[in-house]
């Protein structure tokens, strides 16, 4: 297998409809959004055996006195997922040439950073890829992160029936209540509306820049929307949610606190119900690792999905590490 830079936004965007692993930021219009507004490099690698593209790994980097970080999102825009999108050939192969094929990428990515000169590298992987070992045995260290998937192409009293007695009760004490979801005017107000939520929530989260957000809008208006959470003429929270592929992923408000059981209910209840309506296949409560926030998303009583945070760290951040407080030098 060879890497190869590719700058050919068809043949990437193709890849990405045919594969089942990519995300709405994997198209190469947010990737070019990305680095327009993250101040890291983008490096579009394809992965080919002879003529066959069978991987998209889109890389970013940023060098600072001569110490190249590499990262898949990179760390400051609020991307949730990124990193590789094996091709459709993978899944129809057996499973001895599926992990001879991931070997083989993997190497070979690693092998291109070994020539950028990378340092720390961070990767957040898509839902539903699981075979992260061949980073394991490269050294990374590889946690698994969690979301719950609910099943919109269930009839619609099967959903419901799968709830918790508690949820249930807890969507009808909300809907007494007047409570709606609104869209949301002005990009530099919900911004600045996500960014004070979370500080609220003491939560150590930062909401997307506004240009950037502006810019997503404009390229994906049917895919990223913006909203809020209405109580009569008050605003509860702040709401961004994406939508590729038949799937549906709250990104950026919900369920990210367990202060809100009954707004989020309702929130979740109400999306559930319209994107049934519009015939999408999934819908993702993302956020499902913090053991306060899965009370109340296990409710749903929706399967877990998986995704990954792999890191490998240089020696400065080696060095770091064991100066920090509370953390062994041994």
């Amino acid at each position: 297998m060879v890497v190869k830079l590719i700058d050919n936004k068809v043949l990437w965007d193709k890849h990405m409809d045919e594969s089942a692993y990519s995300t709405l930021f994997h198209r190469w219009d947010c990737l070019q959004l990305i680095e327009k507004h993250s101040g890291y490099r983008l490096h579009p690698y394809g992965v080919y055996r002879g003529d066959e593209l069978v991987c998209l790994f889109p890389v970013f980097t940023r060098s600072a006195m001569g110490r190249i970080t590499v990262a898949s999102p990179p760390p400051n825009v609020a991307i949730p997922y990124l990193g590789f999108v094996m091709s459709s050939i993978y899944d129809k192969l057996r499973q001895r040439k599926k992990e001879s094929y991931l070997n083989n990428v993997i190497e070979e990515m690693e092998a291109e950073l070994k020539k950028l000169r990378a340092g720390p590298v961070s990767i957040t992987t898509v839902n539903r890829f699981v075979d992260m070992r061949p980073f394991k045995w490269g050294g990374y260290n590889v946690q698994m992160r969690y979301s719950y998937a609910v099943d919109l192409k269930q009839p619609f009293p099967d959903i419901l029936g799968r709830f918790d007695k508690a949820l249930k009760i807890e969507i009808a004490e909300a809907e007494k209540l007047p409570l709606s979801v609104v869209p949301a005017d002005s990009v530099d107000v919900f911004c600045k509306a996500v960014t004070d939520f979370y500080r609220r929530h003491g939560l150590a989260r930062s909401a997307p820049g506004p240009e950037f957000l502006k810019d997503l809008l404009a390229a994906f208006p049917d895919s990223i929307k913006i909203c809020y959470l209405r109580n009569g003429d008050q605003i509860v929270y702040p709401i961004a949610y994406y939508q590729y592929k038949n799937r549906f992923s709250f990104w950026l408000g919900w369920g990210i606190t367990a202060a809100g059981m009954q707004n989020d209910a309702f929130v979740a209840w109400s999306f559930i119900r319209s994107k049934q309506a519009e015939g999408l296949a999934t819908l993702e409560l993302p956020g499902s690792g913090p053991r306060e926030l899965c009370f109340f998303k296990s409710m749903f009583n929706a399967p877990l999905e998986y995704h990954f945070s792999i890191r490998k760290s240089d020696l400065l951040d080696s060095i770091a590490g064991s100066l920090r407080p509370g953390i062994a030098t041994s």
